[in-house]
């Protein structure tokens, strides 16, 4: 599934006041859950995405995947100051304690650090997005 397509539903289920949906088409899965001003501590209501891709019996398993969720509630940023490079993109190989990204809140920025060494398969929020405590960030594989 396309990311417009992923975008196209969230925006439905906002507007339609639902708490989430799940989509499935082609072995694929979309699960969208949706959070208010309770659970986020603002007034917007903010999306998690979940997409997961069913495998075939011919293909090996996926490798594993370490998550990394956010640690607080806040707007996350992927670079230092606006119009620089990105901390990590999608293939980079990181480091323990490297820093892959910051999250501003009441007025701080709080960078999230790398718990482990690997290689970012992929990055699960968009530049300037509201986050929850717990929200999934980055994928990280070997």
């Amino acid at each position: 599934m396309d990311i417009d397509f992923i975008e196209r539903l969230i925006e439905l289920a906002k507007k339609s006041g639902i708490a989430g949906l799940e989509y499935e088409a082609n072995g694929e899965t979309v699960r969208i859950t949706l959070g208010d001003e309770e659970t986020t501590g603002s007034a917007q209501r903010v999306a998690h995405v979940e997409t997961k891709v069913a495998g075939h019996a011919d293909e090996p398993p996926p490798p594993a995947l370490h998550r990394l969720t956010s640690g607080m509630a806040g707007t996350f940023y992927r670079s230092p100051a606006p119009g620089a490079e990105p901390y990590v993109k999608p293939g980079d190989t990181i480091e323990e304690g490297q820093v892959l990204g910051l999250i501003e809140a009441m007025k701080m920025l709080t960078p999230i650090e790398a718990d482990r060494a690997g290689r970012i398969q992929s990055i699960m929020v968009e530049d300037g997005a509201p986050v929850v405590r717990g929200m999934l960030l980055f994928e990280i594989g070997d």
